[in-house]
């Protein structure tokens, strides 16, 4: 247990909180992009976010299926 902190010694890094939500909204966007994408390979997907482009479609996700039904 530790004693509250009063409130004329608290410091909030407003600066620090924008830039954490900033980050934390991308990878929300990042996900709901993911998940509704039609047209990208997911593994393609995927790779391009950890910031690797040279992923060829993976042959077997929804979306290569359904470019390419008689797989």
């Amino acid at each position: 247990m530790q004693e509250r902190v009063p409130v004329q010694y608290l410091r909030i890094d407003m600066l620090r909180i924008a830039e954490r939500r900033r980050i934390y909204e991308a990878k929300i966007d990042a996900v709901q992009h993911y998940a509704t994408n039609q047209e990208l390979c997911r593994t393609q997907s995927l790779v391009s976010y950890f910031g690797e482009s040279d992923a060829t479609p993976c042959g077997v996700c929804d979306i290569c299926l359904k470019k390419n039904p008689a797989a």
